[in-house]
């Protein structure tokens, strides 16, 4: 379990780990893809978790690496909202290794009485030459569809013009990092020849 406060483990879990996990995400990461720094569940102005929340509050996520080795970095951020970085906490680093398990202790989200908090993220050591897939067991609370095509919510109007720019970043990132599909076939080819060498090399090296 991740967690900077030690004092958790004497106060005991009172059923925060007693779970059912209801639903597995997966992220690929190769040519040079970074993860924001964020975290699982948002709070609002109250610090009480917002209603739009896709992830149950007050639960853990269990991640499984697979393939090349990354850095699962936390930083701590104080406020409401998003928060502003509090300068004088160094992030702490954990190195994620293949077929590794880590649980994400959802306390370190939480406001503590001076409103601070930790948000993560995790990025490949080796950012050019690197792959790995992680899959992430987690508990929801309800599923949102999106159109494979263009990446749009399926069947919903969007009115929160922040979750429109989230999602045409993603559009954005996914045009960058494919080019202008003039070469397609031949870079995908290529690129799952790359992961597939890459993820070999773990999977023999585990057998």
């Amino acid at each position: 379990m991740f967690s900077k406060d030690t004092a958790y483990a004497e106060q005991g879990e009172d059923g925060l780990f007693d779970c059912q996990i209801n639903h597995v995400s997966g992220k690929g990461c190769w040519n040079r893809k970074q993860t924001n720094l964020h975290t699982d569940v948002e709070f609002d102005k109250h610090h009480n978790p917002k209603d739009d929340n896709s992830q149950k509050p007050n639960k853990p996520v269990a991640i499984v690496c697979f393939g090349d080795p990354k850095v699962m970095s936390f930083v701590q951020f104080e406020g409401v909202g998003k928060g502003k970085r509090v300068a004088e906490m160094q992030p702490l680093h954990f190195l994620q290794t293949c077929c590794k398990i880590i649980i994400l202790d959802p306390r370190d989200e939480q406001r503590d009485q001076k409103l601070r908090f930790w948000k993560h993220r995790s990025d490949l050591c080796n950012k050019d030459e690197g792959v790995s897939f992680s899959l992430m067991f987690r508990v929801v609370v309800k599923e949102v569809l999106v159109r494979p095509l263009d990446a749009r919510l399926d069947g919903v109007v969007i009115t929160d013009e922040e979750k429109q720019r989230k999602f045409d970043a993603i559009r954005h990132d996914f045009k960058r990092r494919t080019g202008d599909f003039r070469n397609y076939e031949a870079d995908v080819a290529a690129l799952f020849r790359k992961i597939h060498e890459r993820l070999m090399v773990h999977t023999k090296a585990n057998i």
